[in-house]
C-alpha cells in the first residue's frame, strides 16, 4: 500500500533528475576529512554527490528531520546573561503537508541507495507525521523490513500549555526502524537503574555476607542438579520458608545500586533537553540528546562503522559517533547548525572535513581587524573590533561565538587553535601558535553563524 499525494510524481522526478544527471562536487572548506565529514548545503544535493563513493557504503542513517509543524524554530544564545534568540530553521512548507511528504519523500530514496545492505535507518518524528512516514518507509525501504516503532517517553507528567490541552499529554517522539534487507547489525541493548540503599532494600534486593548486593526470581523449571552447581557458584538464597530462589548479582556506582535491564521499545530512562547538563547545551532548538543517540548507534551499528545523520542540526548525532568509534558523515543547510556543530567537534578534538556545494565565500564583511605578536612559544594573535560594535548596546565580543588560527592547505582551512565559549565571552588573543606568520589564516565564527576567514595580512590593521 503506497501513500498518494498531490504532486508526489514531482517528488518521484525530482529524485530522477538527481540521480541521473551529474552530481554536484564538494568542495573541501576546512580540515582534512580524516575520520568525519560535514557537508553545508542541502541534503538532497549532498546526497547526489556521495552516489558516487558511498553507494551502499552507510551503515547507519539517523535523521531528526523537521515535523512538520508549521513553526520556526530557533536557538538560544546567552549574551549579557540574557537570553537572545536567533533563527535556527524554518518548517513551513508551500502546499502544507503535502509539500512536506515532497520534500521528505525523494531523501528517503535517496538514502535507501547510501545504506549498505545490512544497514538501518531510524527516522525521528512525532505524532504530526508519524503515521505516514511509516508508509512512505514501507514503500521506500519495504514493510518487511520494518523492526521497531520506538516510544521514547520523555515525561510522565504534563507541564506548561500540556498540563491545560483537552487532552492526554503528547509526552514521546517516535523512532521507526527499519533495515535494508540483509542481517542488520543488532546489539540488543540494556540500561542501568540506580537506587539509593533505601530504595534497593524496598525493592526487595538483599545483601550477601561478603556485602555484595543481589536480587531473586523463582526457580521455575531448574532440575535438582542445576541448583547443585548454582549453589556452589552462591547463587541459591533460600527464604524462612526454605523455598529455593536464584541469586542475580547487582553491580554497584558510587554508592548507589545498578540494575541491568534489558531494553523494550519504550524507552522511559532518557530525559529531554529540559534536563540536559550546562555542558550539554547547545541553545540550538530541538537538540536531542546524547544519550538517545548513542543507544541507538550501539543497538544498530559496530565500532568503525559509517553513521550518518543527514538533518544534524546540532550535531549530537555525530558527537556520539566519534565518542563510539564510528565514522561519520553529517548534513545541514543551516549556517548555524553547522557553526554550532562544528564547535562541538572541536571541543571533542574531532579530526574532520567541513565541505561545501560551492567554493566558500566569507559571510561577514571585513569588519574584525588582527595583529599579532611573537613569543618564545610562536605567534599571537589579537583582534581588534570595528567601532560601531564597541558602541553598541551588546558587549562586542560576545557578538563572537568563536574564533580559530590556522593556515590553508590546499585551500582547506587547517586550524591550529581555536577560542573556547560557553557562555562566556571569548577571548580577543590566541595562544601562542608555531607557524610563519605569513601563513597564518583566521576564521572567525558570530552567534548568527555567519563567518570571516581571511588570511592574516588581509586582516591587518
Amino acid at each position: 500500500m503506497n501513500l498518494i499525494w498531490p504532486d508526489k510524481e514531482l517528488a518521484e522526478q525530482s529524485f530522477h533528475q538527481v540521480v541521473e544527471t551529474a552530481p554536484p562536487e564538494l568542495h573541501l572548506w576546512e580540515g582534512e576529512g580524516n575520520f568525519g565529514t560535514l557537508i553545508q548545503g542541502d541534503n538532497m544535493a549532498a546526497c547526489a554527490a556521495l552516489l558516487n563513493d558511498y553507494t551502499e557504503q552507510i551503515d547507519l542513517i539517523y535523521i531528526d528531520p523537521p515535523f512538520a509543524a508549521g513553526l520556526d524554530f530557533r536557538a538560544r544564545v546567552h549574551i549579557d546573561n540574557q537570553k537572545v534568540l536567533l533563527p535556527a530553521y524554518r518548517d513551513r512548507w508551500n502546499g502544507g503537508l503535502h509539500g512536506y511528504l515532497s520534500m521528505l519523500y525523494p531523501r528517503l530514496k535517496l538514502f535507501h541507495r547510501l545504506l549498505s545492505k545490512h544497514g538501518s535507518i531510524v527516522v525521528h518524528c512525532d505524532w504530526r507525521v508519524s503515521h505516514l512516514i511509516r508508509l512512505l518507509l514501507d514503500e521506500v525501504f519495504g514493510s518487511e523490513n520494518f523492526q521497531n516503532d520506538i516510544c521514547w517517553a520523555y515525561g510522565q507528567t504534563a507541564r506548561g500549555a500540556k498540563a491545560i490541552a483537552k487532552q492526554f499529554a503528547r509526552n514521546h517522539d517516535n523512532l521507526l526502524w527499519y533495515t535494508k534487507g540483509g542481517k542488520a547489525t543488532f546489539n540488543g541493548d540494556s540500561f542501568y537503574r540506580y537506587y539509593t540503599t533505601a530504595e534497593a532494600k524496598k525493592k526487595g534486593f538483599r545483601q550477601d555476607d561478603q556485602g555484595r548486593w543481589f536480587k531473586t526470581s523463582p526457580r521455575g523449571d531448574y532440575t535438582d542438579a542445576s541448583i547443585a552447581k548454582l549453589e556452589k557458584k552462591g547463587r541459591i538464597y533460600r527464604t524462612r520458608t526454605n523455598k529455593i530462589r536464584i541469586k542475580y548479582f547487582l553491580e554497584t556506582h558510587r554508592g548507589s545500586v545498578a540494575e541491568r535491564l534489558p531494553i523494550g521499545d519504550v524507552w522511559t530512562d532518557i530525559p529531554d533537553a529540559m534536563h540536559f547538563s550546562v555542558a550539554e547545551q547547545t541553545g540550538y532548538a530541538t537538540q536531542k540528546p546524547q544519550a538517545l543517540l548513542q543507544r541507538i548507534i550501539t543497538a544498530c551499528s559496530s565500532q568503525n562503522d559509517l553513521i550518518a545523520d543527514f538533518f544534524c542540526g546540532s550535531g549530537t548525532t555525530l558527537i556520539a559517533a566519534e565518542q563510539l568509534n564510528r565514522k561519520w558523515i553529517g548534513c545541514d543547510l543551516g549556517a548555524l547548525a553547522i557553526q554550532t556543530t562544528k564547535m562541538r567537534l572541536y571541543q571533542a578534538r574531532a579530526a574532520f572535513g567541513l565541505y561545501g556545494l560551492r567554493n566558500k565565500n566569507s559571510d561577514l564583511k571585513a569588519l574584525v581587524k588582527a595583529t599579532f605578536g611573537m613569543t618564545e612559544q610562536g605567534v599571537q594573535v589579537f583582534l581588534h573590533l570595528p567601532q560601531k560594535w564597541l558602541e553598541s548596546q551588546i558587549s562586542p565580543p560576545k557578538c563572537i561565538r568563536f574564533w580559530s588560527v590556522g593556515t590553508l592547505r590546499n585551500q582547506s582551512f587547517i586550524p591550529l587553535w581555536q577560542s573556547s565559549s560557553h557562555r562566556q565571552t571569548v577571548a580577543l588573543k590566541s595562544e601562542p601558535v608555531a607557524i610563519d606568520p605569513a601563513d597564518i589564516c583566521i576564521q572567525i565564527v558570530d552567534i548568527w553563524g555567519r563567518e570571516q576567514q581571511d588570511m592574516l595580512c588581509d586582516f591587518a590593521v
